[in-house]
């Protein structure tokens, strides 16, 4: 997929597969002297970046790229975006609404709002998991959401995403791997990027295809208390870690490869360096630090090909 898909959050949030029976329903930078894209988009007071008005496309082209997924009769298309145009163009603005809004599970009180409101995305945060936390559990729960999406009158099917962020750790069974600062401390992108391969196949076994990960904090500040979600306080680290999660999760190509989920490089930007390392703080610094030290590894995941960055929470000089 040749677009990266940005949304915001709230939220701070090699074995067998874990699969036993059930068979998951899948479908099948710049370079030399020139300045990176990102490095051209202004910068606002708070620390985030005016995006264009295209969200809605790329959520679309992301989800027509996985229509494969849930049984639904149709192959990866060879163009994406122009298939994503098509259904845009077809959308009222009710539609283009519901496409550009994400629930959480645990606040879907009816699962007919999907179909209803023509909701776009669902998630599980930190503690959002279905009655049965099986790898068969999971699969159901997320088929009858994605039933409910394909009564839309577009049949858009929805795009599924879960903090995976040390494994499918949501998931009884699952291999559970340690968290970033102790893969960060092998210095060993190989055995990140294996890891993540790991998590990308248990992920898509359960029906997901988005994984809220990695996360490539800068961590500046060891009073911060989630320092353990950074891979260090070095940007050349982190950005080799998290290039190599990268690879691991989204594979070579998403849609032609069966055990490829979407990966998240979060979150956008600085948050790992906020003054006293107060949790969803303020990141205090010039402009040239913010690019030198947090910025290099959403550079490097770009680089690799990450499908979605998640905006920060945090401010920067707020």
């Amino acid at each position: 997929m040749a677009a990266t898909t940005l949304y915001s959050s709230n939220s701070p949030s090699t074995r067998a597969p874990i699969m036993e029976n059930p068979q998951p329903h899948l479908s099948t930078s710049s370079s030399g002297g020139s300045p990176h894209p990102l490095n051209r988009v202004p910068l606002t007071s708070t620390g985030q970046r005016c995006w264009p008005a295209s969200i809605c496309k790329i959520i679309l082209a992301s989800a027509v790229t996985w229509l494969g997924v849930f049984n639904i009769p149709a192959q990866a298309p060879p163009n994406a975006d122009r298939q994503a145009e098509a259904l845009l163009s077809q959308m009222t603005l009710e539609e283009k609404i519901g496409q550009m809004t994400q629930v959480d599970m645990n606040a879907l009180t009816n699962k007919s709002d999907i179909q209803k409101y023509g909701l776009g995305s669902m998630l599980s945060g930190g503690n959002s998991c279905p009655p049965e936390i099986t790898a068969r559990g999971w699969l159901k729960a997320c088929e009858e959401y994605q039933s409910w999406a394909l009564k839309t009158r577009l049949k858009i099917p929805l795009l599924y995403g879960i903090d995976a962020v040390h494994g499918h750790n949501k998931v009884d069974g699952a291999v559970v791997f340690p968290h970033n600062i102790g893969l960060g401390a092998t210095h060993n992108p190989g055995l990140v990027e294996q890891a993540e391969r790991v998590t990308a196949s248990e992920i898509a076994g359960t029906g997901i295809r988005w994984a809220f990960a990695p996360c490539i904090a800068v961590a500046r500040h060891e009073s911060w208390g989630r320092t353990y979600e950074s891979f260090g306080d070095s940007p050349d680290l982190v950005s080799k870690m998290g290039a190599a999660a990268v690879r691991g999760l989204q594979g070579k190509a998403l849609s032609a490869e069966p055990a490829t989920v979407l990966a998240c490089a979060k979150h956008f930007l600085a948050d790992g360096g906020t003054q006293n390392g107060v949790d969803q703080g303020d990141t205090q610094c010039d402009e040239a630090t913010l690019r030198k030290v947090y910025l290099p590894p959403y550079l490097a995941t770009i680089k690799a090909g990450v499908g979605s960055i998640m905006v920060s929470y945090n401010s920067w000089n707020g």
